[in-house]
């Protein structure tokens, strides 16, 4: 869920580099937050870890200035678990290298952080190199869990992130930043007594800026060499709103393909929360690439699949969104002067899809 873009954070020099470290507060409001899920487990499990804050900013949010949350999905016909907090914003230490946050993240060195909710260790990630370790501890209903990731598949060379050249124009309001199409993920799990152990593998990323915008879409499967992942909508860039802008990463055993602003495409989405149905072409000059998002049998009177979440916004987070980890996604990529050569068809499960803001079902927004 906490996932994708914004910011008044700028470079002026065009570089390509990791930006999951930390990031020096740039205007206010201003946020930063973590998403971890674990999908394609040895449990049947889809386990997300969701967390961010609203740096020095208490006294000027009328609603909570820090949020963490576990969401687990035990799959078809068991229930889903939502773990979730509103600490203050003040209640959040933050190191990056052992020392106080003082500079935006330079590009060569390896991430390096902690990030730590209150004073007895109920929330903390700490992430070194290529490894992270997560800890969340929640006394309402005795749930603890404890994930391991390691091996990160980076979304590109370099540290290169899903927005292209676009990520250092000094407008953009919101950033997303791909840390990992596919970790290798360890867990252990406490659910009212309950002991689960399990592995699987883990789409990383991290969000900073101002706030979510009015209305946004975000996904991500994957399942072995097949990963997906995109994020889009509206997209504010200083006094305009740009329609149906949308970054998109596949990877699979035959393609590698990225769709951003330093590849010019046009998309074309069909949005239905209603019925759990999100579908996007992406075409460009020379690829096109379909992507649909079902949640199957989702109406508006059934939401078994789905779950609330919370995103910043103006005053805080609050719950903004809604997320389903029960997508069934269908991939088919084009080549040729027309889109019409058929490259590579790919259907995965268990993935994830957020409706936020405008686009959720009118019957949640009630």
């Amino acid at each position: 869920m906490f996932r994708f873009l914004l910011s008044a954070y700028c470079l002026v020099v065009v570089v390509r580099g990791n930006q999951y470290d930390p990031h020096v507060q740039s205007g206010s409001p201003w946020f930063e937050g973590w998403y971890s899920r674990i999908s394609e487990t040895t449990t049947g499990d889809s386990i997300a870890i969701v967390t961010g804050y609203f740096p020095g900013q208490d006294n000027k949010l009328a609603d909570a200035g820090a949020y963490t949350a576990v969401v687990v999905d035990r799959g078809m016909g068991k229930s889903i678990v939502v773990k979730e907090t509103n600490p203050k914003a003040s209640e959040i230490t933050v190191t990056a290298a052992g020392k106080k946050v003082s500079k935006n993240p330079d590009f060569p060195t390896p991430p390096n952080f902690v990030y730590r909710v209150g004073a007895k260790d109920e929330f903390y990630i700490v992430q070194e190199g290529e490894h992270q370790h997560v800890h969340a501890s929640y006394d309402q209903g005795g749930f603890v869990l404890d994930a391991n990731f390691s091996r990160p598949q980076p979304w590109g060379e370099g540290g290169e992130g899903p927005e292209g050249w676009v990520g250092h124009l000094p407008i953009l309001g919101l950033h997303w930043f791909v840390y990992s199409l596919g970790s290798r993920a360890s867990y252990r799990m406490e659910i009212n007594g309950e002991i689960i152990t399990g592995t699987g593998l883990a789409h990383q990323e991290k969000n900073w800026g101002k706030t979510f915008p009015k209305s946004w879409l975000w996904g991500e499967a994957a399942s072995g060499n097949t990963k997906i992942a995109l994020a889009g909508g509206p997209v504010p860039l200083g006094p305009i709103t740009v329609p149906d802008a949308f970054l998109i990463g596949y990877r699979s055993d035959v393609l590698e393909w990225n769709f951003h602003p330093n590849d010019p495409a046009l998309y074309f989405p069909t949005i239905d929360a209603c019925n759990g149905i999100f579908r996007v072409e992406a075409k460009s000059a020379r690829r096109r690439l379909l992507i649909t998002f079902r949640v199957e049998g989702t109406t508006r009177t059934n939401r078994e699949g789905f779950f609330n979440v919370g995103g910043p916004t103006g005053t805080g987070f609050l719950v903004d969104s809604v997320e389903s980890y029960r997508a069934n996604v269908e991939i088919l990529a084009y080549t040729g002067f027309n889109g019409d050569k058929l490259v590579d068809a790919k259907n995965l499960t268990m993935g994830a899809i957020e409706f936020g803001g405008d686009f959720r079902c009118d019957e949640e927004e009630e």
